[in-house]
């Protein structure tokens, strides 16, 4: 409770406004919660998550590239990091073996500025369809 403020002003403070909704469901989705703190700029809700409580750092993977090529037709597409500095990620396509070697695009590795023998993080991109989860969002996925 603000006594000092409008009644008006109190339904804002903590509150998301509705043009940045998208995006905090996008953070929800990633096991990011609203806690009871605010922006001191914006008064907008504060959100947080342990480091190990993010969807796309407990589901992702390390495996070492082996070697550049095209990967084959049922490699499927990941979002992908290198695993040093400078920082570098994208996303695309990886085929990984029975002992987790990855198979990864020239072009990707380029964009990564990695070799074979370097170690790559990846994860799945989310798995419900962007269409219907973020319908109302101003963003684009392509």
């Amino acid at each position: 409770y603000i006594p000092l403020l409008p009644k008006d002003a109190r339904d804002v403070i903590g509150a998301v406004h509705q043009h940045t909704k998208p995006a905090m469901r996008i953070l929800e989705d990633e096991g990011f919660e609203s806690c009871d703190m605010v922006d001191i700029f914006e008064a907008g809700p504060v959100v947080r998550c342990a480091l190990n409580q993010v969807r796309a750092i407990r589901e992702s993977r390390t495996g070492v590239i082996h070697q550049l090529a095209p990967p084959p037709v049922e490699a499927e597409t990941y979002l992908i990091s290198n695993c040093r500095e400078p920082f570098r990620a994208a996303q695309g396509s990886l085929a990984i073996d029975s002992e987790n070697r990855l198979v990864v695009e020239p072009s990707l590795a380029a964009a990564l500025n990695v070799q074979a023998g370097d170690t790559l993080r990846f994860v799945a991109p989310r798995a419900i369809p962007k269409a219907q989860r973020y319908h109302d969002a101003n963003i684009s996925f392509d």
